[in-house]
């Protein structure tokens, strides 16, 4: 008991420091404290939480026009190998949403262009662009009219006029004959021949008044 008295006065006028004087001031050196310094922090865990990578470039519009769509896609990358990125992998977005060139629908057909018999009805359609690549903007069809038509009369349809007469024939004052008559050829006629004359007539071919012959000369 008397010596447990004794360490404890000793260490008491150990650790009070002695305030007289300006010189050197003792010290004490704890034996009973950690003389280690303590360890650094462990360090930090790697990142195994997965990160997705950049986007790619999207692709080609899956139409030219009326609507389409196309899309785009990225990879996860991951050090476990299981672990999944939160997120969807790939993107979608529409394109070319410019309405196509198209025709509308037909019109009504238009009244027959013939009131009776056959005429001709037009319908037309509009095209939602400067041209549209194919089909017409109208079409046509043969239709009846809504009345009949009256018969047709014709007295000469089909018959040619009759051609004009032929011209007189010119008169002659010396056909071999007297009195001059009418005849359409003049010149020396050959004995017992007819001839085309205006009227009947009597001639002598032979100018022999004994032996004259009558003899008729038909027209």
């Amino acid at each position: 008991m008397y010596l447990i008295l004794v360490i404890l006065i000793s260490l008491f006028f150990e650790v009070q420091p002695q305030a007289i004087g300006t010189g050197a001031q003792p010290t004490r050196t704890c034996n009973t404290c950690q003389q280690n310094n303590p360890p650094p922090p462990p360090p930090p865990p790697a990142n195994n939480n997965p990160q997705w990578n950049l986007w790619g470039g999207w692709s080609q519009c899956s139409a030219t026009c009326g609507g389409g769509f196309r899309s785009r896609q990225r990879s996860c990358n991951t050090q476990c190998g299981v672990c999944q990125c939160q997120g969807s992998s790939t993107e979608q977005q529409s394109c070319n949403v410019k309405p196509c060139c198209a025709y509308t629908n037909w019109s009504a057909w238009s009244q027959c262009t013939a009131t009776c018999g056959t005429g001709i009805q037009l319908r037309t359609r509009q095209c939602s662009c400067l041209q549209c690549p194919n089909g017409s903007p109208s079409e046509q069809r043969t239709c009846t009219g809504a009345y009949q038509c009256p018969p047709t009369t014709c007295n000469t349809c089909n018959n040619n006029p009759p051609p004009p007469p032929p011209p007189p024939p010119p008169s002659c004052t010396t056909c071999n004959s007297a009195p001059p008559v009418a005849c359409s050829t003049c010149g020396t006629r050959e004995f017992g021949s007819e001839i085309t004359m205006g009227s009947n007539a009597y001639y002598d071919p032979y100018r022999n008044a004994k032996k004259r012959r009558r003899r008729q000369i038909k027209l």
